[in-house]
């Protein structure tokens, strides 16, 4: 709970040339007796508990190990205090003290670990009232653990006490196993049918055509983020150049698209002339959705 500075032991370390000649020097004048018990032949100690880089190292410390930081995850107070700051503390040979960065690393790799939802399960409740389980996809908190790591260091250098949220590379709606909130797309790859939800309630819906599953391009299921929207793009791949009005990805070159090509959406068309893999969907669908859709913003796809 803290630290300071004992006091020196007069140790029982003789000096031996010391001693050597003393004795030699009776023997030579015939002394009867000889005492070594006086100070001057014994090794002092080199540091006593009144110096100065000592003391002021103590004190150091001290302050370091008094810090507390608390951490809101997800609305879960998460407490760093001494316990936890004094094992990360050294002292450098000029008597600074240092905090070491592979322990704060560790540190935060652990909070992570144990907060952060992305690439993580998520329960998940369809449009029919179903309880199922997403277990893919990127969609969650992700914590930045190299800044975060900076940041903690940082803190703690300049005695800092505060409570804070740790640095992100990427966020959620809400907080706990349901951190995609009550506003996303739903796709059921299955039934090749749409819903938008927005703040708890449908509405959108729509029948689409998803990757081409005799070939291999079967859209992947789990929960991804819209990566961003764009008007007027031009989806490219190895045979094809295909301009669509309405671009929304949301799994690396997979995403939602008007698809005006096609005349007909849903029933068991992607099975054997499906897509490249993204959501086509009829063009005022794909508008209206692409009104609605921010960057960010939840996309939940499964097969039943």
């Amino acid at each position: 709970k803290g630290y300071e500075v004992l006091t020196e032991v007069e140790g029982s370390m003789i000096h031996k040339e010391d001693a050597v000649e003393a004795i030699r020097k009776a023997v030579t004048t015939r002394q009867a007796e000889l005492d070594l018990t006086g100070a001057e032949y014994y090794e002092e100690p080199k540091i006593f508990s009144d110096d100065e880089r000592l003391n002021k190292e103590a004190e150091e410390l001290n302050a370091y190990t008094n810090l507390t930081f608390s951490y809101d995850m997800h609305g879960v107070p998460v407490t760093v205090d001494g316990d936890q700051i004094h094992e990360w503390l050294g002292c450098a040979a000029d008597g600074t003290v240092t905090v070491d960065e592979e322990l704060a690393k560790a540190y935060v790799k652990e909070l992570a670990r144990s907060y952060d939802t992305a690439y993580r399960k998520h329960a998940f409740t369809t449009a029919e009232g179903k309880d199922i389980t997403i277990d893919s996809g990127f969609y969650g908190w992700r914590m930045n653990r190299a800044e975060e790591t900076q940041k903690l260091i940082e803190l703690i250098k300049q005695g800092a006490v505060e409570k804070r949220e740790p640095i992100y590379i990427q966020t959620a709606a809400s907080y706990g196993e349901r951190d995609y909130g009550d506003t996303y797309v739903e796709i059921n790859l299955s039934k090749q049918h749409l819903y938008f939800w927005e703040k708890g309630n449908i509405i959108i819906e729509s029948d689409f055509v998803s990757g081409n599953m005799v070939k291999g391009m079967g859209t992947p299921g789990g929960i991804f983020p819209i990566t961003y929207k764009e008007r007027n793009a031009v989806l490219k791949g190895t045979n094809y150049r295909t301009p669509v009005s309405y671009w929304m990805p949301f799994n690396g070159g997979i995403g939602m698209h008007d698809a005006s090509w096609r005349k007909e959406f849903g029933g068991t068309i992607y099975e054997t002339r499906g897509s490249h893999g993204c959501i086509n969907l009829p063009f005022e669908v794909a508008k209206e959705i692409y009104e609605h859709v921010e960057a960010g913003m939840p996309v939940i796809c499964y097969y039943e």
